[in-house]
């Protein structure tokens, strides 16, 4: 949830740095924020950043019709969020069922693409994972994780894993595929 808000406030702050001459943090937010909603698949989204980097570029006079743009798509893909994430809170037999199919076998080849710098393995098997990481570590964890990933801080993302690999989430079962 905290990606979500923090992300709500991006075009904001934009709008700021442009304004005060600071174009590299608003080129550096916008990419952060254009990362993410690939990930999310968010393809709007991205297409919308990527006009406004265009324009920030070439098309001054352009920014605040392609900031707007960046505005609505995020506005879209935010109200999704919000309410995907308000019909998954985890109870306790679907945390236990996510937690008893967590692949330890996948995670073990995770932690090495973590170690090993590896970032396509990496990600691939963080996204196949995620589901059995939120039921066995909770929410919190899985999504720092993934903001370390996404800025390809591995070892950040491998320290935090091996940190949580002996906490559950309450009510949580460790199942057959436990270690």
């Amino acid at each position: 949830a905290s990606l979500v808000s923090e992300a709500r406030g991006v075009p904001a702050r934009v709008r700021e740095d442009l304004a005060r001459g600071a174009d590299t943090e608003a080129a550096a937010r916008l990419h952060r924020l254009r990362g993410g909603a690939a990930n999310l698949g968010a393809l709007d989204l991205v297409a919308a950043i990527r006009g406004l980097d265009a324009a920030l570029g070439e098309e001054r006079n352009a920014v605040p019709a392609h900031l707007d743009r960046v505005e609505a798509c995020l506005a879209t893909v935010l109200t999704a969020a919000e309410d995907w994430l308000a019909g998954t809170e985890p109870a306790t037999p679907v945390a236990a069922a996510a937690a008893a199919g967590l692949d330890t076998a996948q995670l073990a080849i995770l932690r090495e693409a973590l170690a090993g710098n590896r970032p396509r393995l990496a990600r691939q098997l963080f996204a196949e994972l995620r589901p059995g990481l939120i039921g066995r570590y909770g929410p919190e964890l899985v999504q720092a994780m993934a903001a370390m990933i996404d800025v390809l801080d591995f070892e950040s993302a491998l320290h935090a894993l091996d940190a949580a690999i002996p906490v559950m989430v309450p009510g949580a079962t460790a199942g057959p595929n436990s270690h």
